[in-house]
């Protein structure tokens, strides 16, 4: 598996463990829903400064995100 597919997947897995729409995270940090949706789905490479962003409002390390995906 890819690192950015794991990115995708450990994003998904977390945000849904948190009960969190793609909807409610896309308005809470100004980002697109389909930007969201295409970092999970592993079809867009998401800047440093994205997954910054979104590991802060997830409330987890950054490095989590490129763990191999439970």
């Amino acid at each position: 598996m890819n690192t950015i597919s794991n990115v995708g997947k450990n994003l998904r897995r977390i945000r849904i463990s948190q009960n969190l729409s793609i909807f409610t995270v896309s308005i809470d940090l100004q980002m697109s829903y389909h930007n969201i949706s295409n970092i999970e789905r592993g079809f867009e490479n998401p800047s440093l400064k994205t997954l910054d962003k979104l590991a802060n409002y997830y409330n987890i390390h950054i490095k989590t995100l490129f763990d191999e995906p439970t």
